[in-house]
């Protein structure tokens, strides 16, 4: 597995007392590794990796991993982060990617770390790969029939709440006062009821965030923004909440205009949610929800009447299970979600005061022009 001559006597020398315990515990890993030389060479090549890369390590051992060796693109770019950092030991990279190569017939999604250390002092480098594209595919499929159940569920439900508010309201004719109360008990326990879905997709989406995306396509916020809104209204107006939407036409139930970004459109549909459920929680009477395109940015802006968030809490609330002084029952998950959300999509979230009085939260998302 080590080829001595390819080595040199220092690393010969840091290896030979371990070698062969060293060679049969690495190689019963269900991992792949690769240890490389101070200069980025492959000293090591277990077996996981030859069946994983197809590649016999008689092919690889001494060659330059970062240069030769490596499968693709992504791979290849942490050369740079291993010249900057093996050498002194500073070296902790980890990336998740999917890469497609000639001989494998899917794509495969792979997790690899990056970690140096030294032996005998010598200088050495740990790369580890793990196929996790079985994974992954389960992940979505679970995530994709969670996000149609929560999704049909909300959209029956708020089918509900609208129709229990026209009657207790009167729209469909006179009702009596006990009919009335009838009514509003329905919407009110309806109304608990999708405050409890929308717990658990919050929830469920934070368990997720931090890591890499599955899917880059096009989404358009603007529709994402309508969506979200025609869910939330029969809730909001179970409230005494207006929703207004600025840049919107008048009544208008599908987008009209696009404004894209880059990325998982499940994702920042569950950013959109939190940020317009949050408001609509803490909101006296007005949320206004306001999307514009700023140079390479999607700006999207959420505002509110309320008390406000303080200005000491106004980082802190991003936080996982993090809730500041005066805050509504909760699990503290929506805006930790968001901003997990926004950084996996290359955005960033922030949190300020509104003209309104209330708090003025915003997202900036990489902008996709449409050609």
């Amino acid at each position: 597995m080590i080829h001595p001559q390819e080595t040199g006597a220092p690393r010969r020398r840091a290896l030979s007392a371990s070698q062969g315990l060293l060679e049969g515990l690495i190689d019963g890993l269900p991992v792949g590794v690769v240890l490389l030389d101070r200069e980025g060479k492959v000293v090591l090549f277990n077996a996981y990796e030859e069946r994983l890369a197809l590649r016999r390590r008689e092919d690889v051992i001494g060659r330059s991993f970062f240069e030769v060796v490596a499968p693709c693109t992504n791979v290849r770019e942490l050369g740079g982060a291993f010249r900057e950092k093996a050498a002194a030991g500073a070296l902790d990279e980890r990336v998740d990617f999917r890469f497609k190569l000639e001989y494998l017939p899917r794509p495969r999604d792979v997790r690899i770390v990056l970690r140096s250390f030294t032996l005998g002092d010598e200088p050495f480098a740990a790369f580890v790969v793990e196929d996790v594209t079985e994974r992954r595919r389960l992940e979505r499929e679970r995530d994709e029939f969670y996000s149609i159940l929560v999704h049909d569920l909300r959209g029956d439900l708020s089918g509900v709440l609208g129709y229990a508010s026209l009657l207790a309201d009167g729209s469909f004719g006179p009702v009596t006062d006990r009919q009335k109360e009838a009514a509003l008990l329905v919407r009110e326990a309806g109304g608990r009821m999708n405050d409890k879905i929308a717990a658990a997709l919050r929830e469920h989406r934070a368990r997720q965030e931090g890591g890499a995306l599955h899917r880059r396509e096009p989404v358009n916020m603007h529709a994402l923004v309508l969506s979200t809104l025609a869910l939330a209204r029969p809730g909001a107006g179970a409230r005494g909440v207006r929703l207004v939407y600025e840049g919107a036409a008048e009544g208008e139930e599908f987008p009209e205009r696009a404004v894209a970004t880059l990325g998982d459109v499940d994702r920042l549909g569950a950013l959109v949610d939190n940020l317009v459920t949050n408001a609509v929680k803490y909101a006296r009477g007005l949320v206004v929800i306001a999307l514009d395109e700023e140079g390479d940015e999607v700006r999207l802006r959420v505002r509110d009447d309320g008390p406000g968030i303080a200005e000491a809490y106004r980082e802190r609330v991003f936080e996982g299970r993090f809730q500041a002084p005066g805050s509504l029952p909760g699990h503290g998950l929506g805006l930790y979600s968001v901003r997990q959300t926004a950084a996996a999509h290359g955005g960033r979230a922030w949190a300020g005061a509104a003209p309104e009085g209330g708090a003025a939260l915003e997202v900036a998302l990489p902008r996709l022009r449409l050609e």
